[in-house]
């Protein structure tokens, strides 16, 4: 049987189109592969840009002047094998590698033993991430990169939103910052509800310390004190070291924030403190009328309004507001006496009321009789010492309620409280490092298709397409007939 020498032709120069075309393919992809290690090509199609790092997150990176090694100790394969919210973890991780600052390494703990002998000190496991930059090092556990919450009926665990940008860049402030200001968390009178404040600060490169007023003095290093809802009248020594720290022998520099709560007992003593910069906790709770500065049914979960954009730059940014929920009214005793000038950033406008907390008396009011405001809802008291290039200031700052600290109000994503604190607090010691970054949630977003485009669709692909398909063949058989 002869060959035809035509058609063996034509098939050499078929298998040699297609070898190169599959060649070709094989190098573009090795091609767009190399070119994405290098250059971290990744697009980011979520309309909250999940997967994008924040552009003050950038800003922090680009002046970043030291290497920082960070180490998964997991493989990537294992990392993003399970959850949505586990993939775009590990896509910011990489956003990060793309700084020539951070070099990102995956590493299966199992098989270099000696990592876990080299940073002993920790507890390593393949849930650990662990940073490392000019003998310093620190960890996070991959689970605190989400916001977890526990379902009430069967007890499991699911991730509601992601916060990986908020605690990767907090880790490496911390892990790189010369001079981290320190904030002590008040001990010894009862106090209550500081977590909330305690998590945001850490986040940002803060160093939280506690300490017991009963039993110790103020480090003398701290830059932040923090008073929040104490159940029990501090003392005449305590205050004595309140004032100590304030004044800081002379030199100033130094902030006491303090938070009231509605459940306080009478503290006459800590009252007078306040009184002399110029400020007063009055008893009730603020009882808003005006449903558009409410977030719930309740009238005691009020909206404050913004004064000035000095310590809100960074909520006003956002567009979000500040909710102080369960609120006193606070009322100032004057706006500057001596050396002490008093402002209010955050109050409570005309439509707010006071209400009494005792029950009894309670059963008469009317929010048509009772006092009305405005309010302040959080003042900011600085102490001037000094003149001209030479002031030195320490500022105490009365907010109404504790609970705008709570937990659950600073990781909600749309209220502005932590944007608000964490301004407020850099602001006040000198520190423009930190950054607030809310949490991310990434949902399933479907394209809006009519009736119309859904039939012109299913026509496309139900008939057109294979009736092109099929008339391309019938012309590729009878062309070949014919050679």
């Amino acid at each position: 049987m002869k060959l035809n020498a035509k058609k063996l032709r034509q098939g050499g120069v078929a298998t040699a189109i297609t070898v190169v075309v599959v060649v070709v393919l094989v190098l573009l992809m090795m091609l767009l592969d190399a070119l994405d290690n290098t250059f971290q090509l990744r697009a980011d199609l979520t309309e909250n840009k999940a997967f994008e790092l924040s552009d003050a997150t950038k800003e922090f990176l680009e002046q970043l002047d030291q290497d920082v090694n960070m180490y998964v100790l997991t493989p990537e394969a294992k990392l993003t094998a399970g959850d949505i919210y586990y993939i775009q973890a590990n896509e910011v991780l990489h956003r990060y590698a793309a700084s020539p600052r951070i070099h990102l390494e995956y590493v299966d703990l199992a098989r270099n033993p000696q990592l876990q002998a080299k940073y002993s000190q920790y507890q390593l496991n393949s849930q650990t991430i662990l940073l490392e930059s000019e003998g310093r090092t620190t960890t996070i556990n991959i689970n605190d990169l989400f916001n977890i919450e526990t379902e009430s009926l069967w007890g499991e665990e699911y991730i509601v939103s992601s916060k990986a940008e908020q605690v990767m860049t907090g880790a490496l402030m911390g892990l790189t910052v010369k001079n981290p200001v320190t904030a002590v968390i008040v001990e010894g009178f009862g106090e209550t509800g500081t977590e909330g404040l305690e998590t945001l600060l850490s986040a940002n490169h803060y160093q939280v310390l506690p300490q017991n007023l009963l039993l110790e003095d103020i480090d003398p290093s701290a830059d932040l004190v923090v008073i929040s809802s104490p159940m029990r009248d501090y003392s005449e020594e305590a205050l004595r070291k309140l004032d100590a720290f304030l004044d800081n022998g002379g030199q100033q520099g130094k902030t006491l924030l303090y938070f009231a709560d509605v459940l306080q007992p009478e503290t006459p003593q800590l009252d007078a403190f306040l009184a002399d910069w110029g400020v007063e906790v009055r008893p009730g709770v603020v009882w808003e009328t005006d449903t558009a500065k409410l977030v719930t049914n309740s009238n005691y979960w009020s909206i404050a309004q913004y004064t000035e954009a000095l310590y809100a730059a960074d909520a006003l940014r956002s567009g979000l507001f500040t909710l102080m929920p369960e609120a006193r009214p606070i009322r100032l005793l004057w706006e500057e006496q001596g050396n002490i000038e008093v402002t209010q950033p955050l109050i409570f406008t005309e439509s707010a009321r006071i209400h009494p907390i005792e029950e009894s008396e309670s059963k008469n009011w009317s929010a048509e009789t009772a006092e009305a405001g405005p309010f302040a809802a959080l003042t900011v008291s600085t102490r001037t010492i000094g003149a001209d290039d030479e002031e030195r200031y320490s500022h105490v700052v009365v907010a109404a309620t504790s609970l705008m600290m709570d937990t659950s109000v600073l990781q909600n994503p749309y209220v502005g409280n932590s944007e608000f604190l964490l301004g407020l607090i850099s602001r006040l010691t000198g520190q423009d490092l930190g950054i607030n970054l809310a949490p991310k949630t990434i949902g399933l977003e479907y394209l809006p298709v009519s009736e119309f485009q859904m039939s012109l669709w299913g026509a496309i692909f139900t008939v057109l397409l294979p009736l092109f398909v099929m008339a391309a063949g019938i012309g590729i058989f009878f062309h070949r007939r014919h050679l």
